[in-house]
């Protein structure tokens, strides 16, 4: 009996300080545990911010360059290199956007996150409709493309101008298939189908009159192919104006990312 009190008595001591003892170790680990979430938390957010803050000047930068690029993208004077130089621009632009909206999903710091969300997107349409500009002019440069069109018995080849001729339609066609939609284009594209099919009636009198040596006919209808791609063209030009003011006053809207 008194060995049984003995370990009685030295468990219940042994409880006395082991769950104490327990509880508190418990405790300081729940703090440190807390404490270095905390601490990981303020790090990330830290982390974050900085990123934020090289991503955001970075976007700015790019973003500022879009009236440069809407005025290469819009005028005629600018060559294709000009403009496929804009495009590899606009790509840049638009992956500095994506790596901003994937940064803003993570940030605290931001009060009006759903307007810098609302400007961002603004931002993003600009760049697609610039993108889809140069994708329709770098198309439609290849529509309708023309060499001196003879009309002199000497330097006529009836058989190369038929396949010339020819070349000239089916690319002008699958260029015409390709053309993205864009509002202030819709004229110009509907211009374009009426001006493929003019095009093709004016070449089979183009070459019939050459074959049939009427040379004066000839010439004339060769004025009448010309009158049919400037048409186009100055539809062309009148969409990218329309095109252009419509970019600027959206560009004048945007906000500074912050």
């Amino acid at each position: 009996t008194e060995q049984i009190q003995r370990v009685w008595s030295d468990l219940e001591s042994r409880r006395q300080w082991v769950l104490p003892t327990f509880i508190g170790l418990s405790t300081v680990l729940v703090i440190f545990i807390a404490v270095n979430s905390y601490l990981d938390y303020r790090n990330t957010q830290t982390e974050i911010i900085e990123d934020a803050i090289v991503v955001t000047s970075n976007s700015n930068e790019l973003i500022d360059l879009l009236p440069t690029l809407i005025e290469i993208s819009t005028n005629t004077f600018y060559s294709k290199y000009d403009v496929s130089n804009a495009s590899a621009n606009l790509q840049q632009i638009e992956s500095s956007l994506i790596e901003y909206r994937a940064n803003l999903e993570s940030r605290n710091d931001l009060d009006n996150k759903s307007t810098v969300i609302d400007n961002l997107n603004n931002v993003f349409l600009l760049v697609n409709e610039l993108d889809l500009v140069i994708t329709y002019r770098i198309l439609i440069s290849e529509v309708l493309i023309y060499g001196e069109l003879p009309v002199d018995e000497d330097q006529i080849n009836i058989d190369e101008l038929t396949i010339e001729l020819s070349g000239i339609i089916a690319q002008s066609k699958v260029n015409f298939s390709n053309l993205p939609e864009i509002e202030e284009f819709n004229n110009h594209k509907n211009l374009v189908e009426v001006a493929l099919v003019t095009a093709e009636d004016l070449h089979g009198r183009y070459l019939a009159a050459l074959r049939n040596n009427e040379y004066d006919v000839a010439k004339s209808i060769v004025s009448a192919i010309n009158l049919n791609k400037s048409t186009e063209i100055k539809a062309f030009e009148n969409a990218l104006e329309d095109f252009n003011n419509k970019s600027l006053n959206a560009y004048n809207n945007f906000e500074d990312l912050p």
